[in-house]
C-alpha cells in the first residue's frame, strides 16, 4: 500500500522525503531526484547534500526553518525555496513536513513532501512586481489609484477600492471612516456634490473624465482633489473603472493667489493713473496753502488748517488705494521689529477704543525686516481694526510677533513662500468669525461685510503690503470661532542703519532743474524753491530737459523730476542725465512708481524719492536733505 501511495504521488509530481533527526540519513523518492535534475540513484542520502542543492540566497533561511520546526510545540513545516539545476535554471519548490516524536517526546524523524511550484511562483512574483510598479507610478503621477466596477458605483455607500498609494494621507480618512460617514459622496464638499453626481452619471455612460472637486477631511478642512477616471465598457455597459487621484490643494491656493494678483494688477493700473493726476492736484493745493501762509505771515488760520487737513486725508486715501494695489510710494528700509512694533502699541490702543483691550506680546530682539516706512503701521492698524469690528460688543485683540521656523505643512506659511525661518505677526480675536463664502472673497478690492461702514480696502491693503515686502498674509477663521491673521515677512540679513537727525535748514542757493508736466504744480514747486533761495530752471518734459545745452545746464547740482512724464518717463530721463553729468544729484517725485524700472532706478546711485502730494516745506526739506547727503 505504501508503494502504491508513493507511486500515486510520484505520478502527481510530488516527491517524498524523510530525515532521521541528528543524523545525515535522508531518504528521497525518485521524484525528488528528478526535481533536482539528478541522475537516478545519484543522491547520496545526506542532509548536507540537500542543503548544498538549495539556492545560496535561500539556504540559511531554510536551515533556520527546519531547526525551528524541531522545537516542542512548533507548527508543521511549510515553506518555499529555490534550487539551482544544471544549466543555471532556477526552480521553485514547495516543501511540507511534520515531526515524529520518540517515546521520550523528542524529535526523532521528520518527513514530508516536495513539489515544484515554479509556474505559480513566477506568476505570483510578476503580480507583486506589477503591484510595486503600480505603486511607484502612483507615487509619481498621482497620490493613490483605485479600481471599481458597476456594482461599486451602485453601492450605498460608495467606498473607493484603493490598490496603490496613500488614500488616508491624502483624504485624511481611512476607507472605513469614509464608509461610516456615509460614503464617498458624503465627504464631498456640499457645493460640489451636484457636479460629482453628474460625473457619476457620465461614467456610467462610459465617458472618461478628469474632474476637480473638494472634500471635507477628518479635521473639517477643505481639500482639492483631481480625479482621473477611465471606464471600461462591454456591450455598452460599464464593467470596470480605474481611477487615479492627486491632491491639488496647494495648486488651487496658488491659482487663487494668481487670480487675485491679476485683479489687483488691473486695479493698480487704474489706481496708478488716477493717483498720478489726483496727487498732482493735491500737491498744488497743499503747496499753495504753504505759500499763502508764508506770504501772509499767519501762523495759525482755522480755514487754512482745515483745508490742509482735508488735503492730507485725501492724500492718505490715495496712499491706501496704492498700498493694496502694490504700488510703492517709497523705497523699503530695514526696520528693527522690536522697536517698530512696540512703538505702534499706543496707536493701536487708541484705534481700539475703550470697549476693546489689546494683548501685546513682541519677542523680536535683533530681528529686522525690510519694508516700506509707514506701511507696517498701515498693515497692523488695519488688521487690529478689522478684529475690533468683528467684536461689536467688546473683547480682546491679541497681537504677538516672533521669528518662527515654518515647515512645508505649517498652515501659517503662505503658498508663495518656501519653508524656512520668517518673522510672523499674529493678530487674533474671538469675534464672529467668517465662513467659507466670505473667506473666498476676503482680499478682493471693495468686498466688505460691514455695509456702509466698510470700504473694502483694509484687508486688500494688508495683502498688498505683505506681498510687496516679499512676504504673505494667511488667515484661519470659522463662524463663531474668531479669526487669526498671520503676516509672514522675510527676516533681513542686515541690521537697520543708525538714526541721524535731519538737517532742519530747508533753504539754499544751489541751482536746480525742475521737470514737471503739470503746469500748476510746476509753478507752485518753482515758487516754493525760489522763495527759499534756490535758483530754478523748469521744463515740462524729459525731451525739453535733454535738449538743454551744456551752457544752460552749467551750475545745476540737482534735478527734481516727476516719474510719470508724458513720452520718456522720469526714470529714463535721470539715467541719461546722470550719464552726461555724473556729479548730478537726483530727486524723483510721484504719486506711485509705475513699474519695476522705477524701483531699480531708485536702488542705484544717488537717486532719491519724494512721494506726492508734497507741501512746499516738504519739497524744500527733501531737496535740502539730498543736497546735504
Amino acid at each position: 500500500m505504501r508503494d502504491d501511495l508513493e507511486a500515486a504521488l510520484d505520478s502527481a509530481g510530488v516527491g517524498l522525503w524523510s530525515w532521521v533527526v541528528g543524523s545525515e540519513s535522508v531518504r528521497w523518492s525518485p521524484q525528488i531526484e528528478r526535481l533536482f535534475a539528478l541522475p537516478p540513484g545519484s543522491f547520496d542520502g545526506t542532509f548536507e547534500r540537500y542543503l548544498g542543492a538549495i539556492h545560496p540566497e535561500d539556504r540559511q533561511r531554510v536551515q533556520g526553518l527546519i531547526e525551528a520546526c524541531l522545537a516542542p510545540g512548533a507548527p508543521p513545516l511549510h515553506f518555499e525555496h529555490r534550487i539551482m539545476v544544471p544549466g543555471g535554471v532556477v526552480r521553485w519548490l514547495e516543501c511540507r513536513g511534520r515531526v515524529e516524536l520518540d517515546a521520550g517526546g523528542k524529535a526523532h524523524r521528520m518527513l514530508g513532501t516536495v513539489m515544484e511550484v515554479t509556474p505559480r511562483k513566477v506568476a505570483q512574483l510578476a503580480v507583486e512586481e506589477s503591484a510595486t510598479a503600480l505603486r511607484l507610478i502612483s507615487e509619481l503621477t498621482s497620490d493613490y489609484v483605485y479600481l471599481g466596477d458597476a456594482a461599486d458605483l451602485a453601492a450605498n455607500p460608495i467606498v473607493p477600492h484603493v490598490v496603490a498609494g496613500s488614500f488616508e494621507r491624502i483624504v485624511g480618512l481611512t476607507p472605513e471612516q469614509v464608509k461610516a460617514r456615509g460614503g464617498w459622496l458624503a465627504i464631498i464638499h456640499p457645493e460640489d456634490r451636484e457636479k460629482a453626481a453628474e460625473m457619476l452619471g457620465a461614467l456610467l455612460q462610459g465617458q472618461p473624465l478628469v474632474g476637480e472637486y473638494r472634500i471635507i477631511d477628518a479635521a473639517g478642512e477643505t481639500r482639492w482633489l483631481r480625479d482621473t477616471m477611465r471606464p471600461v465598457l462591454e456591450g455598452g455597459k460599464l464593467v470596470k473603472l480605474t481611477g487615479a487621484v492627486k491632491e491639488i490643494t496647494r495648486e488651487k491656493q496658488l491659482e487663487q493667489q494668481w487670480l487675485q494678483a491679476q485683479k489687483l494688477e488691473a486695479l493698480a493700473r487704474l489706481a496708478g493713473g488716477i493717483a498720478h493726476d489726483f496727487n498732482n492736484v493735491l500737491a498744488v493745493i497743499h503747496s499753495g496753502i504753504d505759500v499763502v501762509v508764508r506770504r501772509a505771515g499767519v501762523a495759525q488760520d482755522e480755514v487754512l488748517n482745515d483745508v490742509r487737513d482735508a488735503t492730507e486725508r485725501a492724500a492718505e486715501l490715495t496712499r491706501g488705494l496704492l498700498s493694496f494695489a502694490r504700488r510703492p510710494l517709497g523705497a523699503p528700509q530695514v526696520l528693527a521689529m522690536d522697536a517698530e512694533l512696540n512703538g505702534l502699541k499706543a496707536v493701536l490702543v487708541r484705534g481700539l477704543g475703550e470697549r476693546h483691550q489689546l494683548s501685546f506680546e513682541i519677542d523680536a530682539p535683533g530681528v529686522a525686516v525690510q519694508i516700506e516706512p509707514g506701511q507696517l503701521q498701515v498693515l497692523l492698524l488695519n488688521l487690529v481694526l478689522n478684529a475690533r469690528d468683528s467684536m461689536p460688543e467688546g473683547g480682546q485683540v491679541r497681537v504677538s510677533a516672533r521669528a518662527v521656523q515654518l515647515d512645508a505643512n505649517d498652515r501659517r506659511r503662505p503658498a508663495n513662500l518656501p519653508p524656512g525661518r520668517f518673522f510672523v505677526i499674529e493678530v487674533s480675536d474671538s469675534g464672529c468669525g467668517m465662513g467659507a463664502e466670505v473667506m473666498a472673497h476676503l482680499f478682493e478690492p471693495f468686498f466688505t461685510t460691514k455695509g456702509a461702514r466698510g470700504t473694502g480696502l483694509g484687508l486688500p491693503t494688508c495683502h498688498g503690503i505683505s506681498l510687496r515686502a516679499n512676504g504673505g498674509l494667511t488667515v484661519q477663521s470659522a463662524v463663531g470661532k474668531g479669526t487669526i491673521f498671520w503676516v509672514v515677512l522675510p527676516i533681513a540679513a542686515e541690521q537697520p542703519a543708525p538714526h541721524t537727525e535731519a538737517n532742519m535748514s530747508i533753504g539754499g542757493v544751489e541751482r536746480l532743474l525742475l521737470v514737471e508736466d503739470e503746469p500748476a504744480l510746476r509753478r507752485v514747486a518753482r515758487r516754493a524753491l525760489l522763495e527759499r533761495g534756490y535758483s530754478v530752471l523748469d521744463v515740462g518734459s524729459a525731451e525739453e530737459a535733454l535738449a538743454l545745452t551744456p551752457e544752460q545746464f552749467h551750475g545745476i547740482t540737482l534735478v527734481v523730476s516727476d516719474v510719470g512724464l508724458p513720452g520718456m518717463n522720469g526714470t529714463v530721463l535721470v539715467q541719461e542725465l546722470v550719464e552726461r553729468y555724473p556729479r548730478l544729484r537726483v530727486l524723483l517725485t510721484s504719486g506711485y512708481l509705475p513699474d519695476e524700472q522705477a524701483k531699480t532706478t531708485l536702488s542705484r546711485g544717488k537717486l532719491h524719492f519724494l512721494p506726492k502730494p508734497f507741501s512746499a516745506d516738504g519739497l524744500a526739506r527733501r531737496v535740502r536733505e539730498v543736497l546735504d547727503e
